[in-house]
């Protein structure tokens, strides 16, 4: 009876107790559920940001060639002289002319016109830089003045015999080797100014391409009172060391 009374007087509890189990370990499912839940968003929120972060650097590094690009043409299409000395900076400097041409002109130029009885070295200079004091290999009486006029003045036509190729060269007895200092002064006096005309920044020799691309410049540094005939008397007073030759000699 005891048993019985206290299984009656017991049944109710168990009976609420079942239910209340089942709802506690209901509970603790769901609480589990849920926090697998907001991992796995957590984990698909991490996922999508570094898919979005990963495409967002993939962009920038296929956008980054063509903006620098972009950005150059339109850097050098406002800024003219940035684009030429960039491509200046570029290229590989190139004989503008042939040197052996260029060096055959100078000689033309002072056998016939200035009077050269010797071969003076390098041509070029040479003749920039006669002042009077390269008197070896000069005629007696030479006038250095009127030898400057005379090229001047038939420069046009022997820069066309030569190059029309026809002419014979000069043949010399001696040659003059003018002092390599004041040869390199006058050289980069008309080579400077060569250089800052537009088209002649890759010439590898500013100063030979001068005499065959821009003979009015080689003129103006054999007239007085011009910025290149003053530069090149301040390269001072060439001194020459003249030899015999048995070769006749066409070049500078």
């Amino acid at each position: 009876m005891e048993c019985d009374s206290d299984n009656k007087l017991h049944a109710p509890l168990v009976a609420e107790a079942a239910p209340r189990r089942q709802r506690c370990a209901q509970r603790k499912w769901c609480v589990r559920a849920w926090r697998n839940k907001r991992m796995r968003g957590r984990a698909a929120v991490c996922a999508a940001g570094l898919a979005v972060a990963f495409a967002a650097v993939a962009l920038t590094a296929l956008a980054a060639p063509h903006h620098r690009h972009h950005h150059r043409r339109r850097h050098h299409r406002h800024h003219p002289a940035a684009a030429a000395a960039a491509a200046a900076a570029d290229a590989v400097d190139e004989a503008c002319v042939d040197h052996a041409v260029a060096d055959r002109l100078a000689v033309e130029l002072g056998s016939r016109l200035a009077g050269w009885r010797a071969l003076a070295r390098p041509a070029g200079a040479s003749l920039l830089l006669d002042r009077g004091a390269l008197a070896a290999g000069r005629p007696d009486g030479y006038d250095w003045r009127h030898a400057h006029q005379a090229v001047t003045n038939g420069y046009d036509a022997v820069l066309t015999d030569v190059k029309a190729g026809g002419l014979e060269p000069p043949s010399f007895e001696d040659v003059c080797d003018v002092a390599a200092p004041a040869a390199a002064c006058a050289e980069a006096c008309l080579e400077s100014r060569f250089r800052a005309r537009d088209g002649f920044e890759r010439c590898s020799d500013g100063a030979r391409a001068a005499f065959l691309l821009a003979p009015d410049l080689v003129k103006a540094c054999l007239t007085p009172e011009t910025p290149c005939y003053e530069c090149v008397a301040s390269c001072g007073v060439a001194a020459e060391s003249c030899r015999p030759v048995r070769v006749a000699r066409s070049s500078g």
